[in-house]
């Protein structure tokens, strides 16, 4: 009698892929792009300052929708229980550093997630929600005057707490690539193709 074929679910659902690079995407061009104002001519990318400002503007519009409709999917689905991370998981964030420094073989995981994984998202949630106010205070766009008015009053400060965000974009975004590629390709083969084991 022949066996019932099994239908494999993948690791990472379609909707989570297309958020993820869309998410990816924007930050690059946000990073790239916010450098280049910062430091005008450092890049041949995008050429000048008002092509700068269009593809940062374009960028942090879609990257803010992207956001909406991923914490709305997280809620509705439930996906958040997956990469939130809660005060449980302090306990292992010192066996994970121990499993980084090759002090230890056994990685603390919770589902397919490590703490840090997990707090690294949490993160990027809040410094997400900071760059797009800090980005419209200094837009200038109406309803905003009240982030200037809390870092001082001045668009000076909000300047520098942006650049700072973007910086630790930067950091965090090349961390989050080194550890997930720690392991080999698995993580990020899961999100090009959905499965994280090759599919046999």
């Amino acid at each position: 009698m022949a066996e019932k074929a099994v239908r494999r679910e993948p690791d990472q659902p379609l909707a989570i892929r297309i958020m993820h690079w869309v998410h990816a995407l924007c930050i690059v061009l946000l990073a790239w792009s916010g450098m280049f104002i910062h430091y005008p001519g450092s890049f041949w990318f995008p050429g000048s300052m008002n092509g700068a400002r269009y593809v940062h503007f374009l960028a942090m519009y879609v990257v803010t929708m992207n956001l909406i409709i991923k914490v709305y999917h997280a809620l509705v689905t439930g996906y958040y229980k997956q990469i939130w991370f809660y005060m449980r998981h302090t306990k292992d964030l010192v066996p994970l550093a121990k499993y980084y420094l090759w002090m230890s073989d056994v990685e603390p995981k919770d589902g397919h997630l490590n703490p840090g994984q997990r707090a690294t998202y949490s993160m990027w949630l809040f410094l997400m929600i900071i760059e797009a106010l800090t980005g419209f205070a200094l837009y200038q766009l109406p309803g905003f005057g009240w982030v200037t008015a809390l870092l001082g009053g001045s668009l000076y400060w909000v300047r520098v707490v942006h650049f700072l965000g973007n910086w630790l974009f930067i950091i965090t975004t090349a961390v989050h690539i080194y550890l997930s590629l720690y392991h080999g390709l698995g993580l990020l083969r899961g999100m090009i193709t959905g499965y994280e084991e090759p599919v046999k």
